[in-house]
């Protein structure tokens, strides 16, 4: 995809985190990493990932924190890493909340466990990190063992801890030689469908160009038998036919509602001198 890139491209999202005026270590803790809470075994999570080769499992789950009522607009999120290599465990828990009562301490619980505090700052906000290489936040001598499906609480908002959805990419390219099959015209085109899903966001590009056609004309251009736009050609004989699902002013125009699923032999169709078929391409 490094040709494509340079011309399909992601926006990318911006996330501000307010900075916390608190942060409070679980209470009780006595400053020490607990043994039994630095050796948990990933392994035994459904959310690892082991590798006998290397002797090294991982444990990745996460949360988002909510409520069922609608009037409670908190939000949050959990993150839980583990890795464990050659017999060493090492641990991280993160939190971090929105959106809640400001200046305010509450539990953080994974199940009927409380693990921390997280105290709000003016906004609300807060957050909670622990970690087994951390003398001044360690995990607590009761921080559970396996996490996987338990229900994590702050406040009134809380959610359950799984492994996150394998991350979906998928991409497309297709192209097709515009020509006219008779002869009669010297009229020459190309075509370009470009498609890739990243991070849940598709970003896809139909490009049609076309040489050598009767200047001043235009050409409706088809796919599959659906009108998608037109080409006016120039007085070169030159012209062409941008269509985007993300439009850039005075470069490409949107993706119709109309535009059919491209795939491998979809036909192309230009005015009513050129046709071609796509074809997957790399």
């Amino acid at each position: 995809m490094s040709q494509r890139r340079s011309r399909l491209s992601f926006q990318g999202i911006n996330v501000e985190v307010e900075a916390l005026e608190v942060r409070t270590v679980p209470s009780g803790s006595s400053g020490h990493i607990p043994a039994h809470a630095a050796d948990i075994v990933a392994a035994a999570h459904s959310g690892s990932d082991i590798s006998p080769a290397s002797g090294i499992s991982n444990t990745h789950l996460t949360a988002n924190l909510g409520s069922s009522d609608p009037l409670v607009k908190a939000t949050g999120m959990v993150e839980f890493e583990s890795q464990t290599r050659k017999g060493k465990t090492s641990s991280e828990f993160h939190v971090q909340v929105n959106g809640l009562a400001a200046n305010t301490t509450f539990d953080v619980k994974i199940g009927a466990e409380a693990v921390g505090k997280i105290t709000t700052n003016a906004l609300g906000s807060g957050q909670l990190e622990l970690s087994s290489r951390s003398k001044d936040h360690p995990l607590p001598a009761n921080f559970p063992a396996n996490l996987n499906g338990l229900l994590v609480t702050v406040g009134g908002i809380s959610g359950k801890l799984t492994a996150p959805a394998p991350e979906v990419h998928t991409e497309t390219k297709l192209s097709a030689t515009l020509s006219d099959p008779t002869g009669a015209s010297k009229l020459k085109g190309e075509a370009e469908f470009e498609s890739e899903t990243e991070h849940g966001i598709t970003v896809s590009e139909f490009k049609v160009t076309v040489k050598k056609a009767t200047p001043g004309t235009t050409l409706e251009v088809q796919v599959d038998g659906v009108s998608v736009g037109s080409i006016v050609v120039d007085a070169s004989g030159n012209g062409s036919l941008v269509l985007s699902s993300h439009p850039v002013a005075g470069q490409s125009l949107q993706i119709p509602a109309s535009f059919p699923s491209l795939h491998d032999g979809s036909s192309i169709k230009l005015g009513t001198v050129a046709t071609g078929k796509l074809a997957k391409s790399h």
